[in-house]
């Protein structure tokens, strides 16, 4: 079953990317129902990649080698995780591949919020 947290944050970050900068093309697909990933071009250039974890997904043990893959290309990797997890998963990355690449951001910061904060 696709998680639907992880569907609709894929959903809504598409959508914002399109309506920031019409220029760019995205495809994307939800990859063994808990992650997605957003493929990013410019015409017919891909730019990057991004990856959009789920509060499990990142666990995977090779999940900081598919980041430095994309980065070896050339290639953008934003990495994407619900609010939560945010600071595990970014001292993982980090201390993995170092602060520089790929970015790690959350959910909440990119503004795909997907539940109402409490006021």
């Amino acid at each position: 079953m696709v998680s639907e947290r992880v569907e609709k944050a894929v959903a809504n970050r598409v959508s914002m990317l399109r309506s920031s900068n019409p220029e760019l093309s995205t495809e994307w697909a939800i990859i063994n129902d808990d992650w997605g990933l957003i493929a990013v071009s410019m015409g017919s250039e891909l730019k990057g990649y991004e990856f959009i974890e789920s509060d499990t997904s990142w666990y995977r043990p090779n999940r900081p080698q598919v980041y430095t893959d994309t980065l070896k290309h050339g290639l953008t990797a934003l990495v994407i995780v619900p609010e939560e997890v945010y600071l595990d998963v970014r001292m993982k990355v980090y201390a993995v591949m170092g602060r520089d690449e790929p970015k790690v951001l959350s959910y909440d910061s990119m503004g795909i919020t997907l539940t109402p904060r409490p006021s």
